[in-house]
Parts: C-alpha cells; sequence; structure tokens
C-alpha cells in the first residue's frame, strides 16, 4: 500500500476500544462518542485545562444513562453484573461508586492498551523487527513485555509516606507526598540491563507497568492478551510495515499524567 494509513486511528484504538466496549456493555455504536470525550480528557496538559470540567460532566451522564438502561434491560457484560451487585447490596458499592468504577474501568481498559499498541508497533518496525516475530513467533509474548516496560506511563499516583525513610540520599518524612515514578522504575539499571535498549530477548516480567501489591491493575491480562493478538496480526499479516515519516517527524502531546502520546502513526507497507 503506498498512501499513508495512521494506524493510530485505524488500528491501535479501535481494537482495545471495541474490546473493552464489549465487555462493559457499551453498545458499539456508541463507541466513537464516548472515544472523543475520552480523548479530549486524558490528553489535557493539566488538571485545570478548559473544558475540563465540561468534558468530565459529559462523559459521567453518559455512563449515568448506560446504567439506567442496562439496570431496565441487564446483558451479559460486567457492568451489568455491578449494577446487580449494587442493586442486591447497596452497603458493597453506592451508586457515584458504580459509575465511577465502570467509567475508570472503560477509561483504563482503552487508552493505555491503545497508547502501548501505538508506539510498540514503532519500536517494532525499527531494525525490522515485526519481521523477526513472524519467524520466530514464540517471541511475541516478550516483545509484549519489552513493549510494557519501555512504553510505561511517566508517573502512578500520589503516595503518603508512612514513615520516615531515605532514598537515594533524599530525606522523606512521614506523611509527605511522593509520586513514584514508573518510568524511572522500568529503566533502572539495579534491575534492568541496558535499560535504554529494546531488547526483545529480556526474560521475566520485572516491570510495573501494571503497577504492585493491591495496586496492581486488574485488566493486565486482558491488556496482555490484546497486544499479543495485535503485534502477531501485524507481524503476520504485515511484515513489512513501516513508517511513512521520519521517526523525529512523528507528532506527540504530553498529557496531564506527563504520558507522551502520539497524534497519529502514519504507516505503509
Amino acid at each position: 500500500m503506498d498512501s499513508p494509513t495512521d494506524l493510530r486511528e485505524s488500528f491501535a484504538f479501535p481494537l482495545p476500544g471495541s474490546v473493552i466496549g464489549a465487555l462493559l456493555g457499551v453498545p458499539d455504536d456508541e463507541l466513537a462518542t464516548f472515544r472523543t470525550w475520552s480523548d479530549k480528557l486524558i490528553t489535557l496538559a493539566d488538571f485545570e485545562a478548559a473544558g475540563a470540567g465540561e468534558v468530565y460532566g459529559q462523559l459521567m451522564g453518559y455512563f449515568s444513562d448506560l446504567v439506567d438502561r442496562k439496570r431496565r434491560a441487564p446483558t451479559e457484560d460486567v457492568l451489568s453484573d455491578l449494577i446487580a451487585v449494587r442493586d442486591e447490596d447497596t452497603g458493597r458499592l453506592s451508586q457515584h461508586e458504580l459509575e465511577m468504577m465502570g467509567l475508570i474501568l472503560l477509561l483504563a481498559g482503552y487508552l493505555g492498551t491503545a497508547n502501548a499498541l501505538s508506539i510498540g508497533t514503532i519500536k517494532l518496525i525499527e531494525d525490522g523487527r515485526l519481521a523477526l516475530l513472524r519467524d520466530h513467533p514464540d517471541k511475541v509474548p516478550a516483545a509484549v513485555e519489552e513493549v510494557l516496560r519501555f512504553q510505561s506511563g511517566a508517573a502512578e499516583l500520589p503516595r503518603y509516606a508512612a514513615a520516615d525513610l531515605e532514598i537515594a540520599g533524599t530525606a522523606i518524612q512521614a506523611g509527605d507526598m511522593i509520586v513514584p515514578s514508573l518510568q524511572a522504575a522500568n529503566h533502572d539499571p539495579g534491575q534492568f540491563a541496558d535499560p535504554g535498549s529494546f531488547d526483545l530477548d529480556r526474560t521475566g516480567r520485572q516491570h510495573l507497568a501494571f503497577g504492585h501489591g493491591i495496586h496492581h491493575c486488574l485488566g493486565a491480562a486482558l491488556a496482555r492478551m490484546q497486544l499479543q493478538v495485535a503485534f502477531t496480526a501485524l507481524s503476520t499479516r504485515l511484515p513489512g510495515l513501516q513508517l511513512a515519516v521520519d521517526l523525529g517527524d512523528l507528532r506527540w502531546r504530553t498529557n496531564m499524567f506527563g504520558d507522551r502520546l502520539l497524534e497519529a502513526l502514519p504507516v505503509r507497507w
């Protein structure tokens, strides 16, 4: 194919959007509208950006309406199950918690995977790695783990120190707010040899792309599955995939969490 195609718009975002939408029971014809709102919210440069409140209100209004519809006509999906739990035991989940949980699941299950798929494709295009995966499909799971390590978000949610401690010579007092850096953790030379390189031969899952402990992402298995399916499909169907622009000409933006997001991924094959 000679004319460029935006892989971000045609593949990287529609795939996880459709999957998480199906799991939560979002009608297919409403996914495009939801994506417009969620993209606006998640790509705002800061929490005070103009329009944040309006977009958030639209999203919450939509989810409140979706919950009402599912309550009247439940289907086989996660949101209908959560509604049943809430209605059978109102002490376990408030209406607001129900709506927020559904919204967070939809946002997290959609945008994180889409961004990993976009950036991961760039890394796999470099040096013909897609062709390597075609010839060695057993390397796909390791490739997914390296993508997750390499492109993980800039920062985690804030935490508060439970006790006085010192990290790398910096004193932290009990009660101080800290913001852990996932990028720093996943590029720690004490944990990863040559952390700045993209190495498909790394073993294990020591990275923290999905958090840790009680904060471990509940959608980790789903994200891994989607990335493995996606990279397998790209490597077998389009092993000659190439960027349609120079790497330095790709356009990026940074969201409120410090994540780098592609604006477009023009490719040809």
